[in-house]
């Protein structure tokens, strides 16, 4: 009686691993593995960057202060936003005394919107209309400039609405 049981357990354990086999061999079953070079390859994939001249501009004694850099300028316009919103947040910092320093926290894009999110208010409240909207249009200049054609662009503060009394 318990050799009948280890030869049915035999017999299922045969079975099973012939339909895995031929499974396997026919390719109705495929085994992969995580590879670190696959990996690798997949980042460089998509992670794709190259170099470009930005233009970055902002106002200086009521008039347009435009400087080109380069930057490095990846395939996804998401990333590429974000690239370039950095670099014009550096820039403001090194050619303006009122900078406050401000770090974008996150870019998102719709089809026409572009939500640029920073971790405190871009400007300080005692700045003057124009100041802001000045602030604003040279942000708005350099996003168009550099091939950034969102139809609007929302400013957040720490990922909520972000809105000034005099704007």
């Amino acid at each position: 009686r318990e050799c009948m049981r280890y030869s049915y357990f035999l017999l299922a354990s045969s079975l099973a691993a012939g339909a895995i086999l031929f499974a396997f061999t026919n390719h109705y079953l495929i085994f992969t593995g995580f590879s670190h070079e696959s990996s690798m390859a997949f980042d460089l994939i998509h992670r794709a960057v190259a170099k470009k001249k930005v233009k970055l501009f902002t106002v200086y004694e009521n008039s347009w202060q435009e400087e080109e850099q380069e930057i490095l300028w990846p395939y996804e316009p998401l990333e590429q936003a974000r690239s370039l919103v950095e670099a014009w947040l550096a820039f403001i910092a090194e050619n303006s005394d009122a900078a406050v320093p401000v770090k974008l926290q996150a870019v998102l894009m719709s089809t026409a919107i572009l939500y640029l999110s920073f971790d405190r208010a871009p400007f300080e409240a005692h700045l003057s209309s124009f100041d802001k909207l000045m602030w604003v249009e040279s942000l708005l200049k350099t996003l168009r400039e550099n091939g950034m054609h969102n139809s609007a662009v929302q400013i957040l503060v720490n990922h909520q609405l972000f809105a000034d009394p005099h704007l």
